[in-house]
């Protein structure tokens, strides 16, 4: 019974400490290469007009940018502006349609813009970076015009509410397997 236990601590320990297999790393010559990135970042909603639900003023405004977020998401969201990075440098990723950015400030929801277009992501995965895909971007037809310069013109980033879902999925296996360790231990006594 012992025995039996301690592998199923064994695996638990195990599948604590693997790396998920959907992460993404930097693939470049500086001191972030193999940095693991996270998974893909979700669109939520592009505009060409922050202002186009008459609400939140014209202009590009941080202001006017986390109400056209607020608006988006609907009321159950509060946003708060963390803040705004201009010129925004971006990295190549082990898979080809994918880029990657440092957050300065680990937001839940953040705005990437060209000089055109407002792009609204939910960053779900590793807080610290922005993972982009261009195909994505390109279905929506937001233009990073990624050129030699390597920025991005500029990110907003805001905290709100986010998802984080390997932990709890973790506990959730420790719990099943310490039940089912339980389980069996009373059908042997019985």
């Amino acid at each position: 019974m012992k025995l039996n236990i301690g592998r199923m601590i064994a695996v638990f320990i195990l599948v604590s400490i693997t790396a998920p297999a959907w992460a993404t790393v930097i693939v470049s010559g500086d001191a972030n290469n193999g940095t693991d990135v996270g998974g893909t970042d979700t669109i939520i909603d592009a505009t060409t007009d922050l202002n186009i639900s008459g609400f939140c003023g014209m202009g590009s405004s941080e202001a006017n940018e986390e109400c056209w977020a607020e608006n988006v998401l609907g009321g159950g969201i509060d946003l708060m502006l963390e803040g705004k990075t201009e010129d925004v440098g971006w990295y190549n990723t082990d898979i080809a349609d994918l880029i990657a950015f440092e957050l300065a400030f680990a937001g839940g929801y953040y705005i990437i813009k060209n000089s055109t277009t407002w792009v609204l992501m939910e960053n779900l995965f590793e807080f610290d970076w922005g993972v982009l895909s261009l195909s994505g971007l390109l279905d929506i037809e937001f233009d990073l015009n990624l050129g030699d310069d390597m920025t991005i013109s500029h990110v907003t980033e805001f905290d709100g509410a986010r998802q984080v879902p390997e932990p709890g999925t973790l506990a959730l296996l420790g719990l099943g397997l310490v039940a089912m360790g339980l389980a069996r231990r009373r059908r042997i006594r019985a």
